[in-house]
Order: structure tokens, then sequence, then C-alpha cells
């Protein structure tokens, strides 16, 4: 569970919260947070041309918008048995930026490493929180953010949602 949500977690376990993405880690890191979510594949398909953003970061934030954008304009699935239709939302798109640097290894590491099918579906062709962390010499930045989704940001932009839950202010107020 992340420590910086723990106050607020039962207020946040009353949410819809959908997973806008396909990704398995990040799915793992919000079932660390201790958050039950919905995953959903989004109705965005990611081919926005490169040249037209102004940095890496514009690119991937648009990206980002337009999955949550496209997952909203969904229509909601009717209530069953009382349950709640009402939908609030909290997107969590960031720049956050990291930086890793990896030690020197031969081609024949890496043939080795990608044969064992590790790599195959990660975006930076690596998996930072598995074997692939032994090619890291260092990072600097968010560990999490690496691995998928930056799980204190994450947290920090929750807590917000967790007050209008709860229909008061977080940290017991």
């Amino acid at each position: 569970m992340a420590a910086l949500i723990a106050d607020v977690l039962p207020r946040l376990r009353e949410l819809d919260i959908v997973l806008a993405s396909t990704s398995p880690r990040r799915a793992e890191i919000l079932r660390a947070m201790g958050l039950p979510f919905t995953q959903r594949a989004p109705p965005f398909e990611e081919a926005l041309e490169h040249r037209r953003f102004a940095s890496p970061a514009h690119y991937v934030a648009a990206n980002a918008w337009g999955k949550a954008l496209s997952i909203l304009a969904e229509p909601a699935e009717p209530a069953e048995h009382g349950e709640k239709t009402g939908r609030g939302t909290v997107i969590v798109a960031s720049d956050t930026s990291s930086r890793v640097e990896f030690v020197n290894f031969s081609d024949a590491a890496a043939e080795a490493y990608a044969a064992g099918g590790e790599p195959l579906d990660k975006a930076g062709g690596y998996a930072v929180q598995g074997a692939g962390g032994s090619l890291v010499r260092s990072l600097e930045g968010d560990f999490h953010a690496v691995m998928g989704l930056p799980m204190a940001l994450t947290a920090a932009m929750l807590r917000p949602a967790a007050a209008q839950a709860g229909g008061r202010g977080c940290g017991g107020e």
C-alpha cells in the first residue's frame, strides 16, 4: 500500500478507477498502491506524428491525454443492482523524466537477455524491475516512472479525489 495515501485509501476504494492502459507494469503499480481498478484498453491508437510536437515530452503527453479522453468518451455501462453511476475524473499524466545509465555489455549478453523474452513487451526494451535491472548502472529520477507509472505522483494526484469521495478534506480534516 502506498504510504502517501494510506489515510485516504478507504475513500479511494469507493471510486471507479479506470487504468486506460494495457500495461501490466502500470497495473502492478496500482495494485501495489492498494487501489482497486478496472484496466481497459483505450480506443486510441498511438499514431501521432512525432514531428508535430516540440519535444518527446509533448508527444508522450498528447498520447496520454488521447487515451484518457477516449476512455471518457465511451458511454458509461448501465448500473446493476443499485451500483453507483456517477463518474468523477482524475487524469494522471505527467512529464516525469528520469535518466538511466546502462553498464557496458556485449552483444552476446543483449541477445541472451532478449532470448529470455523479458524485454520484448517493454517500451524501453528492458525491465528495470526484473533481470534488466542488472543492466542499469544508475538511475536518476523516479524508479516507478521508469517502470511505467510514477507512484508518488499518482498518489499525490489521487488525494483530492479521495477528499471529494469522502465529502471532506484529506488527512482527517
